[in-house]
């Protein structure tokens, strides 16, 4: 007979506010990869975004939260701006 502990029972169901936090932090991920991909430093994309680099970082990390459009805004669209000026320096070098 093994000694084998359950935690089925010990384990309690996430909060709607732990819900939307864990949210947060797998977009604040998502994000981090896909600049982290990119070759993109935080301070680049700070300097494109208007916001500090310590602020990206929070929002990478989870622990800051703003509204999504505002965060979309910080990520995507300064991540495609970065990405074609990258491309229209290649462009004029070729």
């Amino acid at each position: 007979m093994t000694n084998q502990i359950n935690l089925t029972h010990c384990v309690e169901p996430l909060t709607a506010k732990e819900k939307e936090r864990l949210r947060w932090k797998q977009l604040g991920e998502k994000y981090r990869n896909t600049r982290l991909a990119l070759g993109i430093t935080l301070t680049e994309l700070a300097k494109k975004t208007g916001c500090s680099d310590k602020t990206l970082s929070k929002l990478e990390f989870g622990r800051k939260l703003l509204w999504r459009s505002v965060m979309e805004k910080c990520y995507v669209n300064s991540l495609k701006l970065i990405m074609a000026e990258r491309q229209a320096i290649l462009d004029q070098n070729l």
